[in-house]
Protein backbone atom coordinates (compact mmCIF):
# COMPACT_ATOMS: atom_id res chain seq x y z
CA UNK A 1 0.00 0.00 0.00
CA UNK A 2 1.08 3.52 -0.68
CA UNK A 3 2.31 5.28 2.43
CA UNK A 4 2.25 9.04 2.59
CA UNK A 5 -0.86 9.55 0.47
CA UNK A 6 -3.46 11.83 2.00
CA UNK A 7 -6.41 10.32 3.84
CA UNK A 8 -9.67 9.69 2.02
CA UNK A 9 -13.11 10.64 3.29
CA UNK A 10 -16.11 8.38 2.66
CA UNK A 11 -19.57 9.77 3.27
CA UNK A 12 -22.63 7.79 4.34
CA UNK A 13 -26.04 9.43 4.17
CA UNK A 14 -28.22 6.40 3.47
CA UNK A 15 -28.91 3.71 0.91
CA UNK A 16 -30.83 5.58 -1.78
CA UNK A 17 -29.65 7.14 -5.03
CA UNK A 18 -30.68 10.53 -3.66
CA UNK A 19 -28.41 9.98 -0.64
CA UNK A 20 -25.52 9.02 -2.90
CA UNK A 21 -26.01 12.24 -4.91
CA UNK A 22 -25.87 14.24 -1.68
CA UNK A 23 -22.63 12.54 -0.67
CA UNK A 24 -21.10 13.35 -4.04
CA UNK A 25 -22.18 16.98 -3.73
CA UNK A 26 -20.43 17.28 -0.34
CA UNK A 27 -17.04 17.02 -2.01
CA UNK A 28 -15.73 13.89 -0.30
CA UNK A 29 -13.65 11.24 -2.01
CA UNK A 30 -16.23 8.50 -1.93
CA UNK A 31 -19.31 6.85 -0.50
CA UNK A 32 -20.20 3.96 1.79
CA UNK A 33 -23.40 1.93 1.51
CA UNK A 34 -24.88 -1.46 2.44
CA UNK A 35 -25.86 -4.31 0.11
CA UNK A 36 -28.14 -7.32 0.57
CA UNK A 37 -29.21 -10.17 -1.73
CA UNK A 38 -32.82 -10.82 -2.70
CA UNK A 39 -34.41 -14.23 -3.17
CA UNK A 40 -34.08 -13.92 -6.96
CA UNK A 41 -30.41 -12.92 -6.78
CA UNK A 42 -30.87 -9.18 -7.21
CA UNK A 43 -28.46 -7.08 -5.15
CA UNK A 44 -30.08 -4.08 -3.47
CA UNK A 45 -28.97 -1.33 -1.13
CA UNK A 46 -30.47 -1.67 2.35
CA UNK A 47 -29.20 -1.73 5.92
CA UNK A 48 -31.65 -3.96 7.78
CA UNK A 49 -32.27 -7.64 7.03
CA UNK A 50 -36.03 -7.19 7.33
CA UNK A 51 -38.37 -4.63 5.75
CA UNK A 52 -41.24 -3.89 8.08
CA UNK A 53 -44.51 -5.19 6.72
CA UNK A 54 -42.81 -7.25 3.98
CA UNK A 55 -40.34 -9.59 5.66
CA UNK A 56 -36.71 -10.62 5.18
CA UNK A 57 -35.07 -9.36 2.01
CA UNK A 58 -33.56 -12.80 1.41
CA UNK A 59 -37.13 -14.15 1.05
CA UNK A 60 -38.36 -11.41 -1.31
CA UNK A 61 -37.85 -10.98 -5.04
CA UNK A 62 -36.85 -7.59 -6.41
CA UNK A 63 -40.34 -6.83 -7.72
CA UNK A 64 -41.76 -7.15 -4.18
CA UNK A 65 -39.41 -4.56 -2.73
CA UNK A 66 -40.03 -0.80 -2.53
CA UNK A 67 -38.88 1.01 -5.66
CA UNK A 68 -36.77 3.29 -3.47
CA UNK A 69 -34.28 0.46 -2.88
CA UNK A 70 -31.71 0.83 -5.67
CA UNK A 71 -29.93 -2.02 -7.37
CA UNK A 72 -26.19 -2.24 -6.82
CA UNK A 73 -25.48 -1.70 -10.50
CA UNK A 74 -27.47 1.55 -10.44
CA UNK A 75 -25.61 2.72 -7.34
CA UNK A 76 -22.25 2.01 -8.98
CA UNK A 77 -23.26 4.06 -12.00
CA UNK A 78 -24.41 6.92 -9.75
CA UNK A 79 -21.05 6.81 -7.93
CA UNK A 80 -18.91 6.69 -11.07
CA UNK A 81 -15.61 8.44 -10.44
CA UNK A 82 -15.78 8.07 -6.65
CA UNK A 83 -14.23 5.61 -4.25
CA UNK A 84 -16.99 3.16 -3.29
CA UNK A 85 -17.10 1.19 -0.03
CA UNK A 86 -19.63 -1.65 -0.35
CA UNK A 87 -20.58 -3.22 2.97
CA UNK A 88 -21.75 -6.81 2.51
CA UNK A 89 -24.61 -7.60 4.90
CA UNK A 90 -24.86 -11.29 5.81
CA UNK A 91 -24.65 -11.58 9.58
CA UNK A 92 -25.11 -14.90 11.39
CA UNK A 93 -28.03 -13.34 13.30
CA UNK A 94 -29.85 -12.33 10.09
CA UNK A 95 -32.88 -14.32 8.90
CA UNK A 96 -31.78 -16.96 6.39
CA UNK A 97 -28.12 -16.01 6.67
CA UNK A 98 -26.25 -17.63 3.79
CA UNK A 99 -23.20 -19.68 4.81
CA UNK A 100 -22.12 -19.94 1.16
CA UNK A 101 -21.51 -16.16 1.04
CA UNK A 102 -23.16 -15.89 -2.37
CA UNK A 103 -23.78 -12.18 -1.84
CA UNK A 104 -20.07 -11.52 -1.35
CA UNK A 105 -19.22 -13.52 -4.45
CA UNK A 106 -21.86 -11.71 -6.50
CA UNK A 107 -20.49 -8.34 -5.36
CA UNK A 108 -16.95 -9.38 -6.24
CA UNK A 109 -18.03 -10.60 -9.66
CA UNK A 110 -19.88 -7.35 -10.38
CA UNK A 111 -16.89 -5.27 -9.34
CA UNK A 112 -14.64 -7.43 -11.52
CA UNK A 113 -16.99 -7.33 -14.48
CA UNK A 114 -17.06 -3.53 -14.36
CA UNK A 115 -13.30 -3.21 -13.90
CA UNK A 116 -13.67 -1.32 -10.61
CA UNK A 117 -10.96 -3.05 -8.59
CA UNK A 118 -8.99 0.16 -8.08
CA UNK A 119 -11.92 2.23 -6.79
CA UNK A 120 -13.88 -0.24 -4.62
CA UNK A 121 -13.44 -1.49 -1.07
CA UNK A 122 -15.64 -4.36 0.11
CA UNK A 123 -16.16 -4.41 3.88
CA UNK A 124 -18.06 -6.70 6.23
CA UNK A 125 -18.35 -7.68 9.86
CA UNK A 126 -18.27 -11.27 8.60
CA UNK A 127 -14.78 -12.60 7.88
CA UNK A 128 -16.06 -15.39 5.64
CA UNK A 129 -17.63 -12.78 3.36
CA UNK A 130 -14.30 -11.05 2.92
CA UNK A 131 -12.58 -14.38 2.32
CA UNK A 132 -15.13 -15.11 -0.41
CA UNK A 133 -14.36 -11.80 -2.11
CA UNK A 134 -10.64 -12.56 -2.01
CA UNK A 135 -11.27 -16.01 -3.46
CA UNK A 136 -13.06 -14.41 -6.41
CA UNK A 137 -10.58 -11.63 -7.07
CA UNK A 138 -7.51 -10.90 -4.96
CA UNK A 139 -7.22 -7.42 -6.52
CA UNK A 140 -10.32 -6.17 -4.70
CA UNK A 141 -9.53 -4.42 -1.43
CA UNK A 142 -11.31 -5.84 1.61
CA UNK A 143 -11.90 -4.30 5.03
CA UNK A 144 -12.75 -6.06 8.31
CA UNK A 145 -15.42 -4.11 10.17
CA UNK A 146 -15.31 -4.24 13.97
CA UNK A 147 -17.38 -3.09 16.92
CA UNK A 148 -15.77 -1.03 19.68
CA UNK A 149 -15.97 -3.90 22.22
CA UNK A 150 -14.09 -6.38 20.01
CA UNK A 151 -10.38 -7.17 20.29
CA UNK A 152 -9.04 -4.84 17.63
CA UNK A 153 -5.47 -6.13 17.65
CA UNK A 154 -6.48 -9.78 17.37
CA UNK A 155 -8.86 -9.01 14.51
CA UNK A 156 -6.26 -6.96 12.71
CA UNK A 157 -3.74 -9.78 12.96
CA UNK A 158 -6.30 -12.32 11.73
CA UNK A 159 -7.33 -10.10 8.82
CA UNK A 160 -3.69 -9.50 7.92
CA UNK A 161 -2.99 -13.23 7.90
CA UNK A 162 -5.86 -13.69 5.43
CA UNK A 163 -4.53 -10.99 3.12
CA UNK A 164 -7.21 -8.38 3.78
CA UNK A 165 -6.43 -4.76 3.09
CA UNK A 166 -7.82 -2.82 6.02
CA UNK A 167 -9.37 -2.78 9.46
CA UNK A 168 -12.57 -0.71 9.70
CA UNK A 169 -12.96 -0.27 13.46
CA UNK A 170 -15.57 1.73 15.30
CA UNK A 171 -14.13 5.16 16.02
CA UNK A 172 -13.84 4.36 19.74
CA UNK A 173 -11.66 1.36 18.98
CA UNK A 174 -8.91 3.38 17.30
CA UNK A 175 -5.63 4.06 19.08
CA UNK A 176 -2.28 5.30 17.74
CA UNK A 177 -0.85 1.88 18.56
CA UNK A 178 -3.47 0.15 16.45
CA UNK A 179 -2.73 2.48 13.54
CA UNK A 180 1.00 1.80 13.83
CA UNK A 181 0.41 -1.95 13.94
CA UNK A 182 -1.80 -1.79 10.84
CA UNK A 183 0.83 0.16 8.95
CA UNK A 184 3.50 -2.34 9.97
CA UNK A 185 1.29 -5.00 8.38
CA UNK A 186 0.81 -2.88 5.25
CA UNK A 187 -2.87 -2.39 6.10
CA UNK A 188 -5.09 0.67 6.31
CA UNK A 189 -7.16 1.85 9.27
CA UNK A 190 -10.51 3.28 8.13
CA UNK A 191 -12.79 3.92 11.13
CA UNK A 192 -16.54 4.39 10.94
CA UNK A 193 -18.90 6.50 13.06
CA UNK A 194 -16.51 9.44 12.74
CA UNK A 195 -19.34 11.93 12.90
CA UNK A 196 -18.43 14.80 15.25
CA UNK A 197 -15.79 17.50 14.93
CA UNK A 198 -13.94 16.01 17.90
CA UNK A 199 -13.90 12.54 16.38
CA UNK A 200 -12.91 13.74 12.91
CA UNK A 201 -9.96 15.76 14.20
CA UNK A 202 -9.01 13.06 16.71
CA UNK A 203 -9.01 10.24 14.18
CA UNK A 204 -6.90 12.30 11.82
CA UNK A 205 -4.38 13.04 14.59
CA UNK A 206 -4.12 9.30 15.26
CA UNK A 207 -2.97 8.76 11.68
CA UNK A 208 -5.92 6.93 10.10
CA UNK A 209 -5.78 6.38 6.35
CA UNK A 210 -9.44 7.12 5.71
CA UNK A 211 -12.65 7.67 7.59
CA UNK A 212 -16.35 6.94 7.17
CA UNK A 213 -18.66 9.70 8.32
CA UNK A 214 -22.37 10.49 8.49
CA UNK A 215 -21.47 14.20 8.23
CA UNK A 216 -19.42 14.47 5.03
CA UNK A 217 -19.80 18.24 4.76
CA UNK A 218 -18.33 18.69 8.24
CA UNK A 219 -15.42 16.39 7.43
CA UNK A 220 -14.60 18.33 4.26
CA UNK A 221 -14.88 21.63 6.13
CA UNK A 222 -12.46 20.45 8.81
CA UNK A 223 -10.01 18.48 6.71
CA UNK A 224 -10.40 19.72 3.18
CA UNK A 225 -10.51 17.18 0.41
CA UNK A 226 -8.76 13.91 1.02
CA UNK A 227 -6.87 12.28 -1.84
CA UNK A 228 -9.18 13.96 -4.32
CA UNK A 229 -12.53 12.70 -5.66
CA UNK A 230 -12.15 9.35 -7.30
CA UNK A 231 -8.50 8.98 -6.36
CA UNK A 232 -7.64 5.34 -7.13
CA UNK A 233 -6.97 3.05 -4.22
CA UNK A 234 -4.43 1.09 -6.19
CA UNK A 235 -4.69 -2.60 -6.99
CA UNK A 236 -4.64 -5.27 -4.28
CA UNK A 237 -2.17 -8.09 -4.63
Amino acid sequence: MERGRRRFILGHLGNTLEALDLVRASGVDGVEFDVRRCEDGALVLHHDAVIEGLGAITRLSRDRLPASLPLLEDALETCEGLIVNIEVKNLPIDPDTDPTEQLAMDVANMVTGRGLEESVIVSSFTRSALDAVRACNRRIRTGQLTLRSWNQIALLEEASAKGHSALHPHRKGVTPGLVDLAHSRQMWIVPWAVDTAEDIVGATAEGVDGLITDDPELAVTLLGRGSGPGAPLGSQT
